[in-house]
């Protein structure tokens, strides 16, 4: 049932056979039913959270003109995807508590082939939107048949789709990638990424009894193609990625080459000398990521690259290696090591982080940020501090995704771009739109 409901809400042929689009954009409760559904893809948010949490993030244009783009097939799926990961950043900065428990905060992860659609659904909801979040309805059977039509009553018969079931199937889901191996200790860390998805709180170290009994036990295993898929559905931007997947795969895995790095550069508009500091911080990224690999090839010299390297990935992709910063994972803790700048505020730019492409909009306001800070201080130490930060470490680690974002995801990073652009020149701009 839950891979059938998967082909109805995001299948491209499902979606134009039975006019969803035009349903959504006709009756904000059917496009409400449309993406409510496709929540329960992205995360364990209980109806409540669905109905009151959903941001709105105006795209720039008036609702008659965005229904008249959507309508016209000319919203695109480049604009689509970026409205998606504007929606995730954007819940992920809000840290909104779920409403049943006051406590934590939800949690939102957009797979990058979902990304499109959950962009389009979203922007259908737009349409109907003139608040600070998506006006909910309740939903019914009834709402679900006039959107999907009489297949949703023979998969479903006569009732509304349950979102404690769906959750249930999402844990499984879970469970199927997390759970790797038969020890304990694997178990165990299965239930914790359910419980974080649920954005559950553990007391006393013991698991939530509500997230366990979502749970069953489905071992597997990645292949190095699963891997690599994996890294890619997560978006990875990481020049150390990049260097991994070529000792894997050799030739077959193409590397970036300095010349298609430094083309980002020179789209930026920056005059010659912000642009000679940018080619330098982007080489510094470049080479930075290559120190890694050979670090690690000497860390570990009794393993063969291959081993070393998939189970680092594994630990990836299976989330054991999430760092401080929403969107970014720890190569330290991906290879079993401890964080080793534990003190510091932001992951960005330090040597061992892996960045994804969701992290862009993350990375662009840290970066405005200690430039904020940088002006604002009260004594030239604390100015110098935060000059060296945005030097050392947040250009060059902004530069590294930007970068692969387009040459590896054809990911349309303008916006982002130029916007950095201006902090690095020291221009005045409106860096704090609604927009980023």
């Amino acid at each position: 049932d839950y891979c059938l409901l998967a082909v109805m809400t995001f299948n491209d042929g499902f979606r134009k056979e039975f006019d969803l689009v035009r349903k959504a954009l006709e009756d904000p409760k059917l496009a409400y039913t449309w993406l409510r559904t496709s929540f329960f893809y992205t995360g364990m948010w209980r109806d409540s959270d669905i109905f009151y949490n959903i941001p709105v993030i105006y795209p720039g244009c008036s609702s008659e003109d965005l229904k008249e783009k959507i309508q016209n097939g000319e919203f695109s799926e480049k604009e689509a995807t970026r409205l998606s990961m504007l929606l995730e950043a954007a819940i992920l900065a809000e840290k909104t508590p779920p409403h049943k428990t006051g406590k934590e905060s939800l949690q939102l992860h957009i797979s990058e082939s979902l990304r499109p659609v959950i962009g389009l659904i979203y922007a259908c909801n737009l349409v109907h939107t003139t608040g600070d979040h998506i006006k909910g309805y309740p939903v019914t059977a009834e709402n679900y048949r006039d959107l999907f039509g009489e297949i949703y009553t023979k998969v479903f018969g006569f009732q509304k789709i349950s979102s404690r079931r769906a959750n249930k199937s999402y844990a499984d889901e879970i469970t199927e990638i997390t759970d790797r191996r038969t020890d304990q200790k694997h178990k165990v860390r299965g239930y914790l990424v359910a419980a974080f998805a649920r954005s559950h709180v553990m007391a006393n170290g013991s698991l939530p009894e509500v997230t366990s009994r979502y749970l069953q036990y489905k071992m597997d295993g990645y292949s190095l193609d699963d891997i690599m898929m994996q890294l890619w559905e997560l978006g990875a931007c990481s020049f150390a990625v990049n260097m991994m997947m070529e000792t894997i795969y050799g030739d077959k895995y193409r590397l970036l080459t300095f010349i298609e790095q430094t083309n980002i550069v020179k789209e930026s508009g920056l005059d010659a000398h912000a642009a000679e500091v940018v080619v330098t911080k982007l080489s510094d990224a470049y080479h930075v990521g290559e120190m890694m690999m050979q670090k690690i090839f000497a860390d570990n010299t009794r393993k063969a690259g291959e081993t070393v390297f998939t189970d680092a990935m594994t630990n990836i992709v299976d989330g054991y290696a999430a760092a401080k910063d929403e969107g970014m994972y720890c190569l330290q803790m991906a290879f079993k090591n401890n964080c080793v700048m534990p003190g510091c505020r932001h992951c960005l730019g330090c040597d061992f982080v892996i960045a994804t492409r969701a992290a862009l909009y993350t990375a662009f306001r840290i970066l405005e940020d200690a430039y904020d800070r940088m002006r604002a201080a009260k004594t030239e130490a604390t100015r110098e501090m935060y000059m060296a930060l945005i030097d050392r470490r947040y250009i060059p680690g902004i530069l590294e995704i930007l970068t692969i974002s387009q040459t590896e995801y054809g990911m349309d990073v303008s916006e982002i771009r130029e916007k950095t652009a201006m902090l690095i020149s020291g221009k005045k701009g409106d860096h704090n739109d609604q927009s980023v």
